[in-house]
C-alpha cells in the first residue's frame, strides 16, 4: 500500500486517489478494528502487566475519560510513552506479535512516533519528552496534505512535524472497556488537547482545533520499521 501511495503521489493523483478510495479504506480499517479490538486490548493489558510502561493518549484516553469506552468510529489505539521507557516497550510489543509498521524520528534520530500493527489493528505510540514544566510529543498528520507522506519526504528530504506541548503531568489508573490502564492524572491534558468541552462529542473536531498544536521547527524522517 505504501508503494502504491508513492506511485500515485509521483503521478500527481494523490488527492484524486484519496477522495476516490479514502472512504473505502477507512471503512475497511474500521471493520478490522471493531472485529479485533478486544483481543488487542488484552494484549496491551498483558504488555502492561509485563512491565511495559505506556499510557492512554489522545482519542483513546478521551474515550476512557468520557465513559470508559472506545469512541465510536475510532479505528486505532493512541498510546503515549516517555522516552526513557520506550526501548523496553518496543521490545515487549514485538514479543507479543506486533509488527512495527512505521517509525518516525527527528532529523537528529530521536524517535517521536512508532506505529505497530497486529491483526490489522493499528497502535500508535507517541513518544513524550519531558521539558521544563512541559511534556512534548509530535505528530505528522496534515489534513491538507496534497501529496503522500513518502513523496513529501522524497521531494523535501524530510516530513513536517507538529508539536503538541502539554503542561507536565503525572500518571494514574483509568478504565477502558473494563480493563485498567495508566493515563494522565491531571485534567490539563484533555483541556489542552480538546478544549473545555472535551466531554461533549463533536463530530466536526479536527487536529487543527488543538490549541497547543503547532508546526514544529523540528523536522521528521523515517526510521527502520
Amino acid at each position: 500500500m505504501d508503494k502504491l501511495k508513492l506511485i500515485v503521489s509521483r503521478l500527481g493523483l494523490f488527492v484524486f486517489f484519496k477522495r476516490l478510495f479514502g472512504p473505502f479504506l477507512k471503512s475497511r480499517k474500521l471493520k478490522a478494528f471493531n472485529k479485533n479490538k478486544n483481543r488487542i486490548l488484552k494484549d496491551l493489558s498483558s504488555i502492561s502487566d509485563a512491565g511495559g510502561l505506556f499510557f492512554l493518549a489522545f482519542g483513546t484516553f478521551l474515550g476512557a475519560k468520557r465513559n470508559g469506552r472506545i469512541i465510536p468510529g475510532d479505528d486505532d489505539f493512541d498510546l503515549g510513552a516517555f522516552i526513557a521507557d520506550f526501548d523496553k516497550l518496543d521490545k515487549l510489543f514485538r514479543s507479543y506479535g506486533f509488527k512495527r509498521k512505521l517509525m518516525i524520528n527527528t532529523s537528529e534520530k530521536h524517535p517521536v512516533l512508532a506505529k505497530y500493527i497486529k491483526e490489522k489493528v493499528i497502535v500508535d505510540i507517541f513518544i513524550h519528552y519531558p521539558e521544563l514544566g512541559r511534556t512534548v510529543c509530535y505528530d505528522h498528520v496534515n489534513i491538507n496534505r496534497n501529496t503522500g507522506l513518502l513523496n513529501e519526504i522524497r521531494k523535501t528530504g524530510h516530513m513536517v512535524l507538529y508539536e503538541n506541548s502539554f503542561t507536565s503531568f503525572s500518571l494514574d489508573r483509568c478504565e477502558l472497556e473494563g480493563m485498567s490502564f495508566l493515563c494522565p492524572k491531571e485534567e490539563s491534558y484533555l483541556l489542552e488537547a480538546y478544549g473545555e468541552d472535551y466531554m461533549i462529542p463533536d463530530g466536526n473536531w479536527t487536529y487543527t482545533d488543538r490549541s497547543i498544536r503547532k508546526e514544529s521547527e523540528v523536522k521528521g524522517s523515517l526510521g527502520n520499521g
